[in-house]
């Protein structure tokens, strides 16, 4: 009489990993979300007498926000995909979507206003990239604290 034994052992590794990929998700919605708000709030509001004169911010400065308080401001959002591990964060595209590069790098851009298209040069005025500089150790903060949750 033959009999045949077989032990199964319940594995750890797939619960392991569905907590890892639920703690990478969360730190990439906590990161992007970080630097959209810190994009954001780099943004100051124009002063009343400045819209009525038109003046802009100086280049090199981060651009002023001339339309109440929305504006380029509403226009900063993110995206994550989930599947590759990645997030961007930038600016959406819109009626002038050459605006917004050109004013993080500097260059011409073509304008839109009243059924008339004119070229404008715009010196460069970054919001995104000293955002990402001022966020970076709160990036490696939520990081951290992310995947103590996780291993607790």
């Amino acid at each position: 009489m033959r009999v045949k034994v077989s032990v199964t052992r319940k594995s750890r590794i797939p619960k392991v990993i569905k907590q890892l990929n639920a703690a990478r998700t969360k730190i990439l919605y906590g990161q992007a979300g970080y630097l959209r708000k810190v994009a954001r709030s780099s943004i100051k509001s124009a002063s009343r007498s400045k819209k009525k004169r038109g003046v802009s911010s100086q280049p090199g400065s981060t651009p002023l926000n001339h339309r109440g308080g929305a504006g380029i401001r509403r226009t900063i959002s993110f995206q994550v995909d989930r599947l590759r591990g990645f997030a961007v964060v930038g600016f959406e595209r819109g009626r002038n979507p050459g605006i917004p590069k050109a004013l993080e790098r500097g260059g011409t851009t073509r304008a839109v206003s009243f059924r008339k298209v004119r070229t404008q040069r715009i010196a460069a005025r970054p919001v995104m990239k000293p955002g990402l500089k001022r966020s970076i150790q709160k990036f490696r903060q939520i990081a951290r604290d992310e995947f103590r949750k996780c291993f607790r």
